[in-house]
């Protein structure tokens, strides 16, 4: 029995959920990127390997917004930042909170495994893919939040509480309400934190069972080939009804090595989870090139 599954047990049974819509927009980021330290000077890629907490210039895959990057290796805890003081900012976690949702719906038995199949209620929503009967897996690829919120209805204020807690997932705050309290509301993640969370969600170091973690990485798998998986969850909303913000967040496998990453931005028209997205992509193609990590199979030196 998990840490979590048991605390659960010992007050009261939980049953929980958590959600988060995105919507996509594609921007094309361009430039390569400049390693280097706090001062601005030159990093060989040895050294940006070798030491915790390194700042990277990546601004020209910013250009029109404000944002940041964090990306660790898992196993070592080594980290490259762009814009370190943004990284340690938080904003509310959008879609990327479905993971935890999964997780915590999972080993509190609310859901069964991916497959558990929820009845579409009949309303016409905005989103297509949101307009008909959803399983865990389906809901998650579809950021399908009515299926996240009827779960969070049925959990209630204080076994939603208990959950957060047990995660120590941000500033754990459900004031915004039991049903949105994570889209804008009231919870908030920085990128840092969120870099935290899939560090341990890679290592199986979560309060929560080895299938509940193993299936949640298997919901968010991107892409995959021999000895390359890419693991990621996109967010978007907005800041104060005007700003809107994107997330892009999750786990990148090359043979051995695996890091966790964050990206975030926030802007005007176009700034979502895609755009966010699409500069990760940029960034990773860049930070192969410059050696900072592995590169994807198949890529051959020019």
């Amino acid at each position: 029995m998990s840490r979590l599954h048991f605390s659960m047990l010992t007050t009261l049974s939980m049953s929980v959920l958590l959600v988060a819509v995105g919507c996509q927009v594609p921007v094309a980021p361009g430039g390569a990127l400049a390693p280097s330290d706090s001062k601005g000077s030159p990093l060989r890629a040895q050294d940006s390997r070798a030491i915790e907490g390194q700042t990277i210039d990546l601004s020209r895959h910013f250009e029109g917004v404000e944002g940041c990057f964090v990306l660790r290796d898992v196993a070592t805890g080594e980290t490259l930042r762009y814009e370190p003081d943004r990284c340690a900012k938080r904003f509310p976690p959008c879609s990327t909170f479905k993971v935890p949702n999964a997780m915590i719906g999972l080993e509190t038995g609310v859901i069964t495994g991916p497959d558990h199949w929820m009845k579409w209620d009949g309303i016409e929503r905005s989103i297509r893919s949101w307009n008909q009967d959803q399983d865990l897996r389906s809901a998650t690829k579809n950021s399908a939040v009515w299926y996240f919120q009827n779960m969070a209805r049925s959990v209630g204020p204080q076994r939603m509480t208990e959950a957060l807690a047990a995660l120590d997932y941000g500033n754990q705050d459900i004031s915004g309400g039991i049903d949105r309290f994570w889209l804008g509301a009231s919870l908030e993640i920085s990128a840092d934190e969120q870099v935290r969370f899939f560090q341990r969600l890679s290592l199986n170091e979560l309060p929560f069972s080895p299938r509940s973690q193993s299936i949640a990485r298997d919901l968010i798998i991107e892409s995959k080939e021999p000895g390359n998986v890419l693991r990621g969850k996109t967010g978007s909303g907005y800041l104060e009804g005007q700003v809107r913000l994107g997330w892009f967040v999750g786990l990148l496998s090359r043979g051995e090595r695996t890091w966790a990453f964050a990206t975030r931005i926030e802007g005007g028209e176009g700034t979502w989870g895609g755009t966010a997205r699409k500069i990760t992509h940029a960034v990773f193609s860049d930070l192969e090139l410059q050696g900072l990590i592995d590169r994807a199979p198949g890529i051959q030196e020019s």
